[in-house]
């Protein structure tokens, strides 16, 4: 039994983890939980939850780097618990959505910036 529709086209962005969408950033089943999320916009992916089947093993970094280097922003709003330590080691910077205020940690492409300092 498959946890998505092969055939459906995800319209509102959501890349589910075991899809070929989500794949192509290198999260899958064996790497993440089922319970693990991204959205897909044109010029990002958000990380809105993620759980590793293997912590410490640098499974988000790569997912990270794959987002990056496909030419994506990666952002994660409101990051818990360990996350916010890590994303800053990863080099994440501090951002205030101004619609709603919420906490954003955002990762750009080498080359690009979107943000005003």
């Amino acid at each position: 039994m498959s946890l998505f529709d092969e055939n459906k086209v995800i319209a509102d962005g959501c890349l589910v983890n075991g899809s070929p969408e989500a794949a192509k950033y290198g999260m899958n089943l064996d790497l993440f939980s089922g319970d693990s999320y991204l959205w897909e916009n044109p010029d990002s992916i958000w990380i809105s939850n993620i759980f590793s089947n293997k912590p410490g093993e640098g499974n988000f970094s790569k997912l990270v780097n794959n987002i990056l280097g496909a030419g994506k922003i990666c952002i994660v709003p409101t990051p818990l618990g360990k996350m916010p330590a890590i994303l800053k080691h990863l080099g994440f910077k501090p951002y205030q959505d101004p619609e709603d205020g919420c906490l954003l940690l955002v990762k750009e492409p080498k080359g690009t910036s979107t943000q005003k300092d």
